[in-house]
């Protein structure tokens, strides 16, 4: 597989870069290296014994055949519509047999040309319908978008080298009548095919051949425009265009092949020798950086242990500060401490004073008002103790009177006796109201209080009389 073209260097038949003997690795490709062999040390055997370079090419696309197809019933189309025949055409129009004679049903995905007695009466849209027996689906036509593929072949470049170029559409059916009546799957698959080869070649016409690659995933808009332009009238509208494959002949695939290898290969080397110039000079930089580094570490550490030495002077003195500051600051939370405290205490006595004060007045005042309050009451009860007396004296005075005349209806001699007794109980009554003190007498005039006084000393005079 591989051949040794001399003592110094071998060449890999993969990528044919020549690599140094001591090389077990392919620098290009990483394919391991074969033992030696005499069969094979001889360089006219080695080129006799290669094989044939050839490109490989991925499989060809089969092109889009649209063909319009005779079914059974209209049920079946969006099922057909999305499937290929047995030769690989693409249905987009198919003619449905009616089955039932009342009701037509026009699937969904798809457009319905009607017509009556062989005549179009329009389009019907997706549903369903009672119609006449004489009413019939003519045409079912796709409203999805369809993709199409074909290939432009033997188009000559700018360099008149021919290449096969591979086309795809993207289209949809705008006008279902217009399409069917006008032109058909058959003939818009053939102006398709004319108008776009015809633009396709005019595009290869101004590249070479190097630039063909190029055309490969490019959209078109003037291709577009030029493909609506006469496909609209017949109600086609085509969405997208776009190059999908471009082929060049093999002895000029090849031959670009294998430039594009050598200048890989060219490519390769400078970059490897870039590459070992840019590791020697990383080394020398990395040398260079590492004692830079060492040097302005030892100097980071110098300047380190200065800052440190500073900074312990500092701290030191910042204690000293602290410390005086501190030894301050306690004078003054005791002078204020002291100053708060006797500043309580004078507003202590202060509110102890009045308040000593506020409870004397209120003792005071308290003591007067129970003294007056116990006045009232004594004279209250004095009083109503006079009235009581009356009353009770009163009463029985009238008790009495009461009594004395029913004695007097009874015995009249006993009258005599009862008045003195009457007249003795009325003077007790006067001689009790007037030995007592707490009594006072009042009257409206004078005169008044001295008749009770007269009264008075005529009680007392009869009292000891009687005595």
């Amino acid at each position: 597989k591989y051949k040794h073209t001399n003592m110094n260097n071998w060449e890999c038949d993969e990528c044919t870069f020549q690599n140094e003997n001591k090389l077990n690795k392919c620098t290009m490709c990483g394919a391991k290296r074969a033992k030696r062999s005499n069969k094979i040390n001889n360089n006219n055997n080695n080129n006799k014994n290669k094989k044939k370079r050839t490109v490989k090419r991925a499989k060809n696309r089969p092109e889009t055949n649209l063909v319009q197809l005779n079914i059974g019933s209209a049920k079946d189309g969006p099922k057909l519509f999305g499937t290929k025949t047995a030769s690989g055409g693409t249905p987009i129009v198919l003619i449905p047999i009616r089955k039932n004679p009342f009701k037509i049903t026009v699937p969904e995905g798809c457009h319905a040309i009607m017509s009556c007695r062989g005549a179009s009466v329009g389009v019907y849209q997706p549903g369903s319908y009672v119609l006449p027996p004489w009413y019939q689906i003519s045409y079912l036509v796709t409203s999805h978008h369809i993709p199409y593929h074909f290939s432009v072949k033997e188009c000559p470049t700018q360099d008149n080298v021919l290449i096969t170029l591979g086309v795809d559409f993207l289209l949809h059916i705008t006008d279902p009548e217009e399409f069917v009546f006008s032109i058909g799957p058959e003939n818009m698959e053939e102006l398709l095919r004319a108008t776009q080869a015809e633009t396709v070649r005019g595009l290869v016409r101004t590249v070479n051949a190097d630039e063909a690659y190029d055309l490969r995933g490019i959209d078109s808009d003037e291709m577009l425009d030029t493909l609506n332009e006469k496909m609209n009238k017949y109600g086609v509208n085509v969405d997208q265009v776009t190059i999908a494959n471009v082929t060049l002949p093999d002895d000029i695939a090849i031959s670009m092949q294998t430039e594009t290898t050598f200048y890989s290969r060219q490519k390769q080397r400078e970059k490897t020798q870039e590459y070992e110039m840019q590791c020697a000079g990383n080394v020398n930089e990395r040398k260079k950086f590492n004692l830079e580094c060492q040097n302005k570490r030892l100097h980071v550490n110098e300047e380190a242990k200065k800052d440190y030495i500073l900074l312990q002077q500092e701290i030191k003195e910042m204690e000293v500060k602290m410390d005086k500051i501190l030894a301050e600051i306690k004078a003054d939370e005791y002078a204020t401490v002291q100053n708060v405290k006797a500043q309580n205490e004078k507003e202590v006595s202060h509110k102890n004073n009045e308040k000593q004060i506020m409870l004397t007045e209120i003792q005071t005042q308290a003591h007067i008002d129970s003294q007056q309050i116990q006045a009232e009451t004594n004279k209250d009860i004095i009083e109503l103790q006079a009235e009581t007396n009356v009353v009770i004296a009163s009463n029985q005075a009238k008790a009495l009177k009461i009594k004395a005349e029913v004695e007097k209806q009874v015995v009249k001699d006993l009258q005599a006796k009862r008045e003195f007794e009457l007249q003795k109980q009325k003077m007790d009554i006067y001689s009790n109201l007037a030995n007592n003190d707490q009594v006072i007498i009042s009257g409206k005039t004078g005169d008044h209080i001295m008749q009770m006084m007269v009264v008075r000393e005529a009680a007392k005079n009869f009292k000891n009389s009687f005595n």
